[in-house]
């Protein structure tokens, strides 16, 4: 285990969910006056940061592939988009049941043109970066550390969980579940690229669905 190895596990595990818990504290609730174009701005930098770090990480790795493969089996991709229609699933029923998402990933939905397309980029670069760092190169340091899937799993799925505490803490108990069906994913398919692929179609139908509830709150524009 190397310094560069620790200090990254300590970045995921620690530095990115006490900003999202600062951030929080420093919003006090009141989501609807965040200027959203600034958080897409400030949030796409930090996940392009993390793809970089991830990138440098892997790399002074050299026995870690993050892509063994690029191709995608008929297999794989029925796993990663059935688990992805599962989760669609919980949120859309939830819809239905009138209960709906929480005030504070609502506020964070585009609403117009100009917001949907760095949502959008904010998607690819969310996907990407999350997906090689939690589910890849964090899972993988983690397993070699302690030996165990099931482990080094739970440990990432609570850190990936943490890292969305800005959204409030039903998104924390969502994510850290969601982060358990994704690594589940990942080791019966061995494949990050149908976990991006299944990340971004999830998070831009939710934008998507989501943009046409946020017409009534409108913050403050940066």
């Amino acid at each position: 285990m190397t310094f560069l190895n620790i200090f990254y596990l300590f970045y995921l595990g620690v530095v990115i969910p006490r900003a999202a818990f600062k951030s929080r504290k420093y919003l006090k609730g009141d989501f609807a006056s965040a200027p959203r174009m600034r958080a897409y701005i400030a949030t796409s930098i930090s996940m392009a940061l993390l793809a970089l770090m991830t990138g440098m990480v892997a790399w002074r790795n050299w026995d870690i592939d993050l892509f063994p493969t690029w191709t995608i089996t008929p297999r794989q991709a029925a796993i990663g988009v059935g688990a992805m229609l599962i989760k669609l699933a919980y949120v859309f029923i939830r819809m239905k049941l009138g209960k709906g998402v929480s005030k504070e990933t609502k506020s964070l939905a585009p609403v117009n043109a100009k917001e949907r397309a760095l949502f959008f980029v904010l998607v690819i670069l969310g996907a990407t970066a999350e997906e090689c760092a939690y589910r890849g190169l964090a899972f993988l340091i983690l397993r070699e550390m302690t030996g165990s899937v099931i482990i080094s799993a739970l440990l990432c799925a609570v850190a990936f969980g943490l890292a969305h505490a800005v959204q409030g803490n039903r998104a924390i108990v969502i994510t850290f579940c969601y982060a358990l069906m994704d690594h589940a994913v990942y080791v019966l398919t061995a494949s990050l690229p149908i976990l991006i692929i299944t990340h971004f179609a999830y998070d831009a139908m939710m934008g998507l669905a989501l943009s046409r509830r946020a017409s009534t709150v409108a913050p403050a524009e940066a």
